[in-house]
């Protein structure tokens, strides 16, 4: 089971990275092999340091689970909310 969670998270990261590399493509813009090579080693850094302190929030049962859901969801209402007031004014 974790080496699928692996191999998931290592999916989504990566899928991340590649519409980003598409829309700066699409804009004509060349991101050099050094740059990609910093960007990767942060995201791995911060995913590692995530993955760590999800670790050490297992102590807590499901409570760091349930914030967390709550916190993405209010997030995307957020966002939700404040398109919708761009759109009005345009």
């Amino acid at each position: 089971m974790h080496l699928l969670s692996i191999l998931l998270l290592g999916i989504s990261t990566n899928l991340d990275n590649m519409f980003i590399g598409v829309s700066y493509g699409l804009r004509n813009k060349r991101i050099t092999w050094s740059s990609n090579l910093v960007i990767g080693l942060f995201s791995a850094a911060a995913t590692y340091l995530f993955c760590y302190l999800s670790s050490l929030l297992t102590e807590f049962g499901r409570t760091p689970n349930v914030v967390g859901g709550v916190f993405i969801i209010f997030v995307g209402i957020l966002a939700l909310i404040r398109k919708g007031d761009n759109e009005e004014k345009s």
